[in-house]
């Protein structure tokens, strides 16, 4: 988005794609970057992720559009 207002402090939510209904990661707010130029978003949790592919969305509200990334693969 060109809007500031729909890039800092927006909430991400974090899927891992599955047959059926993907399951739901975690969740995380979306953040300016200070080093390098851009929004960024960051999610951990313990323990190591399982391979699969994995995509952020987040959810339309009433000034900004909603979102979906790209599935991306995580190989172990």
């Amino acid at each position: 988005s060109s809007r500031k207002a729909c890039k800092d402090d927006r909430k991400v939510l974090i899927f891992r794609v599955r047959p059926g209904d993907d399951q739901k990661i975690g969740s995380t707010k979306s953040f300016r970057g200070i080093s390098e130029p851009g929004y960024f978003w960051t999610h951990s949790e313990p323990g190591a992720a399982p391979a699969g592919k994995y995509y952020a969305k987040v959810k339309p509200t009433k000034k900004c559009q909603g979102d979906r990334s790209e599935a991306i693969p995580l190989e172990r």
